[in-house]
């Protein structure tokens, strides 16, 4: 990103004026590359070029873990050893007139899951095994989970079992009623609760609340991702993220709630569709008027990144509402 000074210039003489050391080395400085940027982090890794080393980067700049070399690597390597990598693409493959760039998509979206998890696993301070992991990862990316769903229940269709996948059916979407949703998914995994439990190396706390639901004739799964920040007293919430799959045509959205002083300070919704400019502005309005938020502080984007707010964290990127 930064390039090198520049050493062309050479004194042509002793008797000639050197340029004050301090000066040098403000220029030196300035112009020196950052060792935290992500080019910087990945050439000095050892990591492929690739997106799922771009994701573990960020990832880990997220959870505040270190940039060694060997970190990156140990969550590149459990990013890559999951089973559930095989079920996702083999899924995708079988999928009728499926283009070779849509199973490359999927394959990329379950690595940059499985990456997520295995950083936020790293910066609790557990290494999980490949189960707990694959669990993790169910409930942080709701399209994970429901193709695993759905490879058990072909499963449980091949052995005539009939039983019931557990999920909220509702006609009326209430605070109790995804409450209980919530409560049931975590008596059915413990294991998510005790990682909500614990506090990342850098003080704050990443918890996940994954739940299905159906309304009408429509499925919906969800998982609502929240950070908390325990140095502060109040409003300890950062910034909320409600990830919502449909299965109408796969659409996926998210919502990202930034809040400060108890209140919403930045409302950012992302749509894996592309989006009309009068869809664009239609939602950007209704958002506003429903949460009670200026229309300046609400953000329409369309991304296939399924974790913009984690993968983004941090980094310097101009507020600039995308309408097309």
């Amino acid at each position: 990103m930064l390039g090198k000074i520049d050493s062309g210039i050479r004194d042509a003489s002793a008797s000639k004026i050197q340029q004050p050391k301090q000066a040098a080395k403000a220029a030196s400085s300035a112009l020196a590359p950052n060792p935290r940027s992500a080019p910087s982090v990945l050439a000095a890794s050892g990591l492929p070029s690739d997106k799922l080393s771009s994701s573990i980067i960020s990832f880990a700049k997220f959870f505040s873990l270190s940039l060694k070399p060997q970190v990156l690597a140990d969550i590149r390597r459990q990013a890559l050893a999951l089973p559930v990598l095989g079920h996702s693409v083999k899924m995708a493959a079988q999928s009728v007139q499926q283009a070779a760039q849509s199973i490359q998509q999927a394959a990329q979206s379950v690595q940059s899951a499985m990456s997520l998890c295995a950083a936020a696993a790293e910066s609790k301070g557990i290494e999980l095994a490949p189960k707990g992991l694959e669990a993790y990862v169910d409930a942080v990316d709701p399209d994970s989970r429901r193709q695993n769903g759905q490879r058990q229940d072909r499963q449980k269709k091949d052995k005539n079992e009939n039983e019931e996948k557990p999920s909220l059916k509702t006609e009326s979407i209430t605070g109790d009623n995804l409450r209980k949703a919530v409560y049931e998914y975590l008596e059915k995994d413990p294991l998510m609760e005790i990682l909500n439990k614990l506090p990342g190396k850098n003080g704050q706390r990443w918890i996940v609340l994954p739940f299905d639901f159906t309304e009408g004739d429509r499925e919906y799964n969800v998982s609502m991702r929240i950070l908390l920040d325990s140095e502060k007293i109040s409003n300890r919430a950062v910034c909320m993220v409600i990830d919502v799959l449909s299965d109408a045509g796969g659409k996926r959205e998210i919502f990202i709630f930034e809040s400060a002083n108890e209140k919403i300070t930045r409302l950012s919704f992302y749509q894996n569709l592309e989006l009309s400019e009068r869809k664009h502005h239609q939602y950007k309005h209704e958002l506003s008027k429903h949460f009670s938020i200026p229309l300046q502080c609400v953000f329409v984007r369309t991304s296939e990144d399924a974790f913009p707010f984690e993968s983004g964290f941090g980094d310097e990127v101009p507020s600039i509402d995308e309408a097309v």
